[in-house]
């Protein structure tokens, strides 16, 4: 069982948050058109997603990410820019096909934002929806295009592209092995060996990143996370920042800046994001797309329910002493006080509701 009430007050805080910074709720229908998700199949997970047919035969999809919807509305509005915050639920199945799950996810979508500074801003807030739910939190930034610039030097087959970055989200021992069994130029090999072992903050590795990059591109990547950490440096502890080049995702969308949010005690990513401007070029727009969303359900799963507050309770023996239960109800909720009525004979033990109730009557 969840803490609804929680939930709720929790929620309700991230939306503050989120319109004190601009951000419009936005609401989307559950049910998308196939189509939708069958043109880009190539980047979304099919097996993940849940298909439904109305009575005339149209195929339709419970929605399995927010983001991709987003886009579509923001595709069809004629404004250039777009700030959107979603606090809802997004519906996939397991590799199989055979079960399916409810998550619900509360994020933002920063679309057609002006160059370094809405990264600067999106990371901000993924850094204070972390702090909301623990200060005790680690946010690892990785960069795709960063990786693939190395991967793509190291091999021009397809497959063993893939291949290399399996390894390196791994972080795989192995792939020196594979490396060498795909004969990668010694130099190149080197440069992805130590990618596979680098972690820390940005001052830690930023020496060694400049020595593994290759091209103009990569270096370029590097300053520009230099700005946006030494600019997200004046707020938040660089402790609590690190670079992380295992990082991956499950959308295949994203490209260029990715990053994914931890707290103490769960596994589980509670939050992630990243880049995905060449989704909206899909959708008819030239523009620059950023958002994160934050797994609700990841960090109330962890969370013991809290019951609600219950002041007395109210134990009958007989109907007519029932009625006599209820008017001391009444009288007791007048000044604001929680109350439960139940039968004696249905309750539980004397023990067990002394454990759960200060006050408790007989009538």
């Amino acid at each position: 069982m969840k803490n609804y009430r929680k939930e709720e007050e929790f929620v309700m805080d991230f939306e503050k948050m989120f319109e004190s910074y601009g951000y419009e709720k936005i609401r989307l229908n559950t049910f998308e058109k196939y189509d939708t998700y069958f043109a880009n199949k190539d980047i979304i997970n099919e097996n993940n997603i849940l298909k439904i047919m109305n009575p005339k035969g149209s195929l339709y999809v419970l929605r399995p990410d927010m983001t991709l919807p987003v886009v579509k509305y923001f595709s069809e509005q004629e404004s250039q820019s777009g700030k959107y915050y979603y606090s809802d639920s997004v519906f996939r199945s397991d590799l199989n096909g055979l079960e399916f799950s409810e998550r619900k996810q509360i994020g933002i979508e920063y679309l057609g934002g002006e160059n370094i500074l809405s990264d600067v801003e999106v990371l901000d807030l993924a850094i204070q929806a972390l702090e909301k739910v623990d200060k005790n939190y680690i946010l690892c930034i990785s960069n795709t295009i960063f990786i693939k610039e190395i991967v793509n030097s190291a091999t021009e087959v397809e497959n063993e592209k893939k291949c290399i970055l399996e390894y390196l989200y791994r972080r795989s021992s192995n792939l020196e092995k594979y490396l060498e069994s795909i004969n990668v130029e010694k130099g190149i090999s080197n440069k992805l060996l130590r990618l596979n072992k680098l972690f820390g903050s940005f001052e830690k590795v930023k020496e060694t990143l400049y020595e593994i990059a290759i091209t103009d591109k990569q270096i370029n990547i590097l300053k520009d996370l230099e700005t946006i950490l030494r600019a997200l440096g004046k707020k938040y502890p660089q402790e609590n920042i690190e670079i992380d080049f295992s990082i991956s995702v499950a959308l295949q969308y994203y490209n260029g800046l990715i990053f994914k949010g931890y707290i103490s005690d769960i596994k589980k990513p509670i939050l992630s994001g990243g880049r995905y401007d060449k989704l909206v070029t899909r959708f008819g727009k030239d523009t620059s797309a950023l958002g994160f969303c934050l797994e609700i359900d990841n960090y109330f799963e962890s969370i013991k329910r809290e019951r609600t507050k219950i002041d007395y309770l109210l134990l009958y023996s007989s109907l007519e002493n029932g009625f006599e239960a209820l008017e001391k109800a009444r009288e007791y909720r007048k000044y604001g006080k929680t109350v439960r009525v139940l039968s004696e004979d249905k309750s539980e033990s004397a023990e067990e509701l002394k454990e759960k109730y200060s006050m408790i009557q007989y009538f």
